[in-house]
């Protein structure tokens, strides 16, 4: 049975260390995406942050007559940890259902390296796993759907809970987030000689066909608060 996914999160971050910059592709037309891209620039020069962030899940099954009767399915996750882009590294605490933020140790600690992921519970070994984090954090980096923003607009200035910010709704543009990413890999893979000259990898599937919208949070001092996405990701 294949299922459409939708991914609801909100991520809040705090920018804490100096990295160097980074090459942008070149998909502003605007002026507000150019504010967004801004942002993202400055989260990028300012280096690794700690981030926490809510996600929720939805598996929804295709109308087919096979699925008749199932339901969809919701489920709740909480990450909490850091990320730092220029050395391909992030570290979180994943809780889900039955987790409780009170108790560490309730959590799975992942750790990301390149392109390779462990995980442990409590003070168990590392063990070796399939590193799913690029569905939300593409390269580590959780501002990376930025990449691919379209119908960008400036919602104006916000105050809430005595915090200033300037809100920016924009919806995602599947198919270029594909290509962003593909570019992302093939530079990486052709830099380590994994990839021989003149040859192209394929767009990622499951992004060619996604869509999405959301909205980004920006302080006065130029940097992003919080961004909250809605991805909606058929079957393939």
């Amino acid at each position: 049975m294949k299922r459409s996914r939708t991914l609801q999160w909100a991520l809040i971050v705090l920018c804490v260390l100096a990295l160097t910059p980074f090459v942008y592709p070149a998909l502003t037309t605007s002026a507000d995406q150019n504010a967004l891209q801004a942002a993202w620039e400055k989260a990028r020069q300012v280096g690794a942050y700690d981030f926490s962030a809510d996600i929720l899940q939805t598996m929804t099954p295709l109308p087919k007559v096979t699925n008749v009767g199932r339901q969809s399915r919701q489920d709740t996750l909480r990450m909490e940890g850091q990320t730092d882009t220029r050395a391909r590294q992030l570290n979180f605490t994943l809780w889900s259902q039955g987790g409780s933020l009170l108790d560490a140790e309730s959590g799975i600690q992942i750790k990301v390296e390149n392109d390779r992921a462990l995980a442990r519970r409590g003070q168990e070994d590392w063990q070796e796993i399939n590193d799913f984090s690029g569905l939300f954090a593409p390269e580590g980096d959780f501002m990376a759907y930025l990449a691919a923003v379209r119908d960008v607009v400036e919602q104006g200035t916000e105050t809430r809970a005595g915090v200033t910010f300037s809100r920016y709704t924009f919806r995602i543009d599947g198919r270029a987030f594909a290509t962003f990413v593909r570019d992302q890999l093939e530079r990486r893979m052709t830099a380590s000689g994994e990839l021989p000259p003149g040859l192209s990898l394929d767009l990622p599937q499951q992004y060619v066909n996604m869509t999405g919208e959301g909205e980004l949070w920006v302080a006065p001092s130029g940097l992003p608060m919080r961004q909250i996405l809605s991805l909606d990701f058929p079957a393939i």
